[in-house]
């Protein structure tokens, strides 16, 4: 682990200043970008195409029912959601990390795959290998949530919660859903720049070079770490989006 420190400091340095430009590209043209369409009122029939009108299972507005839901990661059209406090963003992550789909699953996949692809970190194509993978997705994984879902939506006044369409075509929804990766809702329900996942994902993947071993600590790792932390957000988002509907249509499941 010669000169991580160093490595690091420069990673850190190529992150935020890529960042910088890239949050400012985003921010210019942020006006001229329309956003998704607003939720129809409660009880109202949203205008959508006839190819696919998606009926979003009702969640009962009921005291009790929020109660259930208030670690919920997904909030759907007309929910009457308050504003998360300071500490429900500090607590947001750990109730993340107790979902065996968006936890155990992607950190076994990414252990996976980089002992089939000898990919970085290379700590090795056998079973310790695996392992030592295992382990540096998770403590990614966690400093990522961490980072991106409690520290900076705190900083910033942003919601970490992901906030559903559920209506229209298919196309309009992954758009929305894919926006929601660089576009995101602020406490008081403005739409802003998402900079607690843009820059807290970047930071977390800087912070790769400080564990990783000395094979992949390199710039380059960190700029990549970041891309697919971003396309894994958007992946995640495509999931939130249509599995309710999954459950709805084939498992015969309310959400």
């Amino acid at each position: 682990m010669r000169f991580v420190f160093t490595q690091w400091k420069c990673s850190f340095r190529c992150v935020v200043a890529g960042g910088s430009l890239a949050l400012a590209t985003i921010a210019a043209q942020a006006q001229n970008q329309p956003d998704a369409p607003p939720p129809p009122p409660i009880g109202a029939v949203p205008a959508t195409p006839q190819d696919h009108v998606p009926v979003p299972a009702v969640r009962p507005p009921t005291v009790e029912a929020l109660n259930r839901r208030q670690w919920s990661g997904v909030v759907e059209p007309g929910e009457k959601i308050p504003p998360m406090t300071v500490r429900a963003k500090l607590m947001f992550p750990l109730h993340e990390e107790v979902r065996p789909v968006t936890t155990v699953v992607p950190i076994l996949f990414s252990g996976g795959y980089g002992v089939l692809r000898d990919s970085d970190p290379k700590y090795g194509t056998n079973s310790e290998g695996f392992g030592e993978r295992v382990g540096a997705s998770a403590l990614h994984q966690i400093i990522s949530r961490e980072v991106s879902d409690s520290f900076l939506p705190i900083l910033f006044h942003e919601d970490p919660r992901y906030y559903r369409q559920a209506y229209g075509t298919y196309p309009s929804r992954t758009e929305h859903a894919i926006r929601r990766v660089f576009f995101t809702q602020s406490d008081s329900g403005q739409r802003t720049v998402n900079l607690s996942d843009l820059l807290g994902r970047g930071i977390a993947a800087a912070l790769t070079q400080a564990y990783y071993p000395d094979p992949s600590v390199r710039p380059s790792v960190v700029f990549r770490t970041w891309g697919v932390s971003l396309a894994a957000l958007g992946g995640g988002n495509l999931f939130e989006e249509f599995w309710p509907d999954v459950k709805r249509k084939m498992l015969h499941k309310d959400q």
